[in-house]
């Protein structure tokens, strides 16, 4: 019993020391978490600030749509990362396990930070775009904005975490990068995936927009003060974001004074708590200049006034600089085209263009003399000094063309010289990165060559002249022109073309035709967009004349694109819908019956009993409309009241100088053996398969559908003779053509025009009211 009570007593003490053991264990560790957390108010209220002001630009740049101009979508982006950045410190500092998931929070902050410095460095990238080439698309730009911002993030943050590198900072209380053991030593890890970048945003953005203001005065006058305006936008956030990293920088460098004879686990904020506690509040802060400087620039508050007042949006001044740029541009290249039809004038009569008429280069010096320059006077009120350099190549050879297709040199200058802001709203960004404008009339387009391009175009011009000109069937594109001009530092290459809707009538669809099968449709074909391959569900109604023809020419043209080396190039169509109303004899009178008939070479009789027949069974007999009901009154159902579809075809093949070069045999190489694509029926293949394609494909969409002959013997579309005789003169005017119509010859229109052509089975008024007025 005794050995008993004395085991019974020594187990009472062993658990009474080890409960006093653990309540120490807890008290320690208690003492620990409050000490870790010393920061936690600073980094809470600043994440929380930041939090708030990026969530308010995300919101505003989604319900307003006047916000949304660029750059603003750069900011909408950086806002994103910002949320990420302040919601990994809310969530860390709520949760008490999150020291032991500090490799998530690390990857978090790393990721989140380098992409909101990302973003504010791409700012300084567009401005720096758009000087050196005004025809930049911002919309395609931000692609590729968001493939450099998204892989250096992610792949700074994964070199992070899969290298066992981060810790909880004990001095600033973060999940990062780990600290070295000896604090005197460099930190490569904290260099490579944070410092480093950040001194090249920081150093990189002073730099572009030092040289932005250099540039300020060289352009027109009348986009001064909108150049000025973007420039100081520019500023605002190029220099928030180098004051803020200023003095967070200066913050940091005291902190780091301060550790750099310590280690990591002998750190403490409770040293200097306002040292520790203002840096804690900066880094957290960080969304809080976007919101700011975003407000000033895009004028948010006077926004959300008028919202409140409930008046409508106000249409600002456009504040996009590649729009500024722009109008500068267009105004020289007009004066300077205009410049040089006059300066070929002087030469006397048009001739046709000998070797000695060719440019050899692109280069414009005294041995290479087709190549014109030409020195435009700026406006007396710019105020820097100096012309723009314009350049003229080969102007007898364009000249002599312009002359074969039929335009004089007045028509084409006056449609050249055109309401600059007209332009612009027609200003497009073509699938292969070029740029194009219509003349404000429509009938001459712009397009921006790469130098390329323009070296290719030097080097086939006397081929494609002698082609043009002994075939005058050609639906290849008319160039008229092949200039330069230099500004801002840079040379912009372009060639003036004849547009292919040489008309007036609306085109209601678009085509490009290459022939191939793969990716060849339109990311929306509802939209009133360039529709492709694959969206082309119907045939075209030609007569067998129009569909020999129009082979015959795309043969010639395909053949000869070959012999230069030529792929890619397509076919444009545009289709012009037409309306017709459907009238029954039997609503006509007498006197429109006989004329009627009389046009068909039938009798009034014959006309009538013709519309009192049904077909059953293969054979017709008499109907009684008396007593057949509504429903079944037109061979057994109801007659349309309209019949709409396609009436005028509008054909070019364009594209038509891209040789088959490195850059495609690479382009095809990583769709067929990286994408697994179909080589047959991807658009990039060698030249010979490429003709042989497309001029396959141009047959089987001309084919005869099944059905085509089929004549209904029904003659119910009626056209008052006037409206017949006012279509005929308006379609020749626009190079239609005549065909049969699926109802018989009720119409005979327009005038033959290689490169339009009137579809057979459709005739007769317009799609759209407008057109029809």
């Amino acid at each position: 019993t005794v050995c008993q009570s004395q085991h019974s007593l020594a187990q009472l003490q062993q658990q009474q020391q080890q409960q006093r053991q653990q309540q120490a264990t807890t008290t320690r560790t208690r003492t620990r978490m409050v000490s870790s957390n010393t920061l936690a108010p600073y980094y809470m209220a600043g994440a929380s600030l930041s939090l708030l002001a990026a969530m308010f630009v995300i919101y505003s740049y989604i319900k307003f749509k006047e916000l949304r101009k660029h750059p603003s979508s750069i900011i909408f982006w950086r806002a994103w990362f910002d949320v990420a950045f302040s919601l990994q410190f809310i969530i860390m500092y709520l949760w008490d396990g999150a020291q032991d998931r500090c490799d998530y929070f690390s990857f978090i902050f790393q990721f989140a930070v380098l992409g909101s410095q990302s973003w504010y460095f791409m700012i300084a990238i567009d401005l720096h775009r758009a000087l050196r080439n005004p025809f930049t698309d911002p919309a395609s730009n931000i692609k590729w904005y968001h493939a450099f911002v998204w892989l250096s993030s992610l792949l700074t943050a994964l070199l992070l975490v899969t290298t066992d590198n981060t810790q909880f900072r004990k001095g600033m209380q973060v999940c990062w990068s780990k600290a070295t053991d000896d604090l005197q030593d460099v930190n490569v890890m904290n260099w490579m995936v944070f410092f480093v970048p950040t001194l090249i945003y920081y150093v990189s953005s002073l730099g572009i927009m030092i040289n932005a203001g250099i540039r300020l005065r060289q352009g027109l006058a009348e986009t001064f003060k909108i150049r000025r305006q973007i420039l100081v936008n520019g500023w605002r956030y190029v220099g928030a974001f180098s004051l803020y990293w200023t003095v967070a920088g200066i913050v940091y460098l005291n902190i780091y004074m301060k550790e750099r004879n310590k280690s990591n686990k002998d750190l403490s904020p409770d040293e200097d708590i306002g040292l520790y506690g203002t840096f804690a509040f900066l880094v957290a802060i960080r969304g809080l200049i976007d919101v700011v400087v975003w407000s000033r620039n895009q004028q948010v508050l006077p926004v959300y006034r008028r919202w409140w007042a409930g008046r409508p949006p106000q249409d600002l001044l456009f504040t996009d600089i590649n729009r500024a740029l722009r109008r500068e541009v267009l105004l020289y290249s007009t004066r300077g085209i205009c410049k040089a039809v006059e300066n070929a004038n002087k030469h006397g009569d048009v001739q046709k263009p000998t070797r000695v008429h060719y440019p050899y280069s692109l280069d414009a010096t005294p041995e290479n003399k087709n190549v014109k320059r030409i020195s435009l006077e700026r406006d007396e009120s710019d105020d820097q000094e100096g012309n723009v350099p314009f350049f003229d190549f080969a102007p007898e050879v364009f000249r002599y063309l312009r002359s074969k297709f039929g335009i004089s040199d007045d028509e084409y200058m006056r449609s050249i010289r055109g309401d600059t802001n007209a332009m612009i709203e027609k200003f497009t960004e073509g699938r292969s990165g070029s740029f194009f404008y219509f003349s404000e009339d429509g009938k001459y387009i712009v397009k921006t060559l790469t130098k390329g391009e323009s070296n290719f175009l030097i080097e086939i011009l006397g081929y494609y002249n002698e082609y043009m000109v002994n075939t005058p069937n050609s639906l290849l594109s008319k160039f008229l022109g092949f200039h330069a001009i230099e500004l801002y530092s840079t040379t912009l290459y372009f060639v003036v073309m004849q547009s292919v809707f040489l008309t007036k009538r609306r085109i209601h669809q678009r085509f490009d035709l290459k022939g191939s099968w793969v990716d060849r449709h339109a990311s929306n074909p509802h939209t009133k967009g360039v529709l492709k391959d694959s969206d082309l569900n119907r045939n075209l109604s030609l007569t067998s004349a129009d569909r020999e023809q129009f082979l015959e020419a795309v043969s010639s043209d395909s053949r000869f694109l070959l012999s230069m080396g030529i792929m890619d190039y397509s076919l444009l169509l545009g289709i012009h819908n037409v309306r017709q109303r459907v009238v029954d004899d039997r609503r006509l009178s007498q006197q429109e019956r006989e004329m009627r008939a009389k046009a068909n070479g039938s009798s009034v009789s014959s006309a009538n009993s013709d519309h009192h027949r049904g077909e059953r069974g293969g054979q017709l007999e008499d109907i009684e409309l008396q007593s057949v009901p509504f429903f079944q009154a037109h061979q057994g159902g109801v007659q349309a009241k309209v019949i709409v579809g396609p009436g005028i075809y509008f054909f070019g093949i364009i594209d038509i100088l891209q040789e088959y070069n490195t850059q495609k045999k690479a382009e095809r190489c990583l769709k067929v053996y990286l994408r697994c694509k179909d080589p047959d029926g991807i658009s990039v293949v060698p030249p010979i398969p490429y003709s042989h394609r497309f001029i396959q494909a141009m047959a089987n969409i001309t084919a005869p559908m099944e059905g085509d002959d089929e004549v209904d013997d029904e003659k119910i579309v009626v056209v008052p003779a006037h409206k017949t005789s006012l279509y005929s003169r308006i379609s020749s005017n626009q190079g239609g053509r005549s065909a049969a119509a699926d109802h018989g010859d009720d119409i005979e229109l327009g005038a033959a025009n290689p490169g339009a052509s009137r579809a057979t089975l459709i005739h007769g008024g317009d799609g759209d009211d407008d057109d029809d007025r």
